[in-house]
């Protein structure tokens, strides 16, 4: 299935699965389900390829969910939901879905994630004043998606929606570089 469709799938299962939730006043416990199931497909590579597995029969897919549903505590309508992806033979589309499910969560709720890379770990202290200057710049609660990449030699670089806010060692050498470039191909060029 090709990404562009795969998304799209997605975004109609989890607008339906919100939708749902909401007139079912069980938003709250469908929420902590889709953190749950988010967390389980993520640290489990037997699951994810169990999800990916497209030789499954549809009843093999729902023995396995029911199997799973039984172990947990999810709400009845999560577990019905999980019930439709199998039937619908859509279980490929899960993390995608929850995923999605997550992002329109925080879009509703004018919550918005910033992408930061720093050079080294962060600590707690500087994740906190980070998160509170981007929230009264950006007006609003921001959560943070911390990496680390040593290649940035220092700083760091933050994407907030289109907003990219990149103050690197790396991209600082870049720039210098590029304009000792231009201006000795500038020299160059007049002393012809």
């Amino acid at each position: 299935m090709a990404q562009g469709d795969r998304n799209t799938i997605a975004r109609r299962y989890a607008n339906a699965l919100l939708a749902a939730a909401d007139e079912n006043s069980a938003f709250a416990p469908v929420e902590q389900d889709v953190k749950a199931l988010l967390a389980s497909i993520q640290s489990s590579t037997d699951f994810q390829q169990f999800l990916a597995n497209p030789v499954l029969s549809a009843k093999k897919q729902l023995d396995v969910i029911q199997a799973i549903i039984a172990k947990t505590k999810f709400h009845l309508l999560t577990q019905n939901f999980l019930q439709l992806l199998c039937t619908n033979k859509r279980l490929e589309v899960l993390f995608d879905t929850l995923v999605t499910f997550q992002a329109l969560v925080a879009e509703r709720n004018q919550i918005k994630t910033a992408e930061v890379v720093s050079a080294y770990a962060l600590t707690s202290a500087q994740q906190d004043n980070l998160k509170k200057t981007l929230s009264a710049s950006l007006g609003g609660q921001v959560l943070l998606d911390v990496k680390v990449d040593p290649s940035l030699i220092g700083g760091l670089s933050v994407k907030v929606g289109s907003l990219l806010i990149d103050d690197t060692v790396k991209r600082k050498l870049e720039r210098l570089y590029k304009t000792l470039n231009e201006n000795n191909d500038s020299n160059l060029s007049k002393a012809s």
